[in-house]
């Protein structure tokens, strides 16, 4: 099965009702399993299996297409479930295999939407033809982007993972 773009399917739960759970002391706080979606497009940013980044208008509902997210303060690093980070490498999106300054994005919340602001200052951003991922330098419409949570049977699965690596049992 798949997750349409409009959020259609049973595998997302609402960026709204994962954001307000895992607010805390006005931190910043962002599910471990989301898909990154574009708040004006209707699309995806994926990491294929080949590691190339890209886009598409629907993810699969079995959470290959989600990323696993590491918050440290107020960055961030998306990895996919291939073990692939997204990268801004030389301010060209690409992924690597590690996570170095390069990985990680400093988050924006605008809203209840965020930015995602590279080591280079640019903004991770969102196009509707070739380069479909690129870095901007400024946070425009096509920079924010809406973060939809896994679930599975009525589970989040972030808020699961988390939870294990907190306590050792879910």
């Amino acid at each position: 099965g798949v997750i349409r773009a409009d959020g259609v399917g049973t595998g997302l739960k609402s960026w709204k009702a994962a954001a307000a759970e895992m607010s805390r002391r006005g931190q910043i706080a962002i599910d471990r399993i989301v898909a990154l979606r574009s708040s004006v497009l209707p699309i995806y940013v994926l990491i294929r299996p080949d590691g190339c980044v890209t886009t598409a208008d629907e993810v699969a509902e079995d959470g290959n297409d989600f990323l696993t997210t590491r918050m440290s303060g107020d960055q961030i690093s998306f990895q996919s479930i291939r073990g692939d980070y997204l990268s801004t490498e030389g301010d060209q999106i690409c992924t690597r295999r590690y996570c170095s300054a390069n990985e990680r994005f400093t988050v924006e919340k605008q809203d209840t939407q965020y930015a995602f602001r590279s080591r280079s200052g640019k903004y991770l951003s969102v196009n509707d033809r070739a380069p479909f991922v690129a870095l901007a330098d400024t946070a425009g419409d096509t920079e924010v982007f809406q973060l939809f949570s896994l679930m599975m049977c009525g589970v989040n699965v972030g808020q699961q993972l988390e939870q294990l690596d907190r306590t050792g049992c879910v």
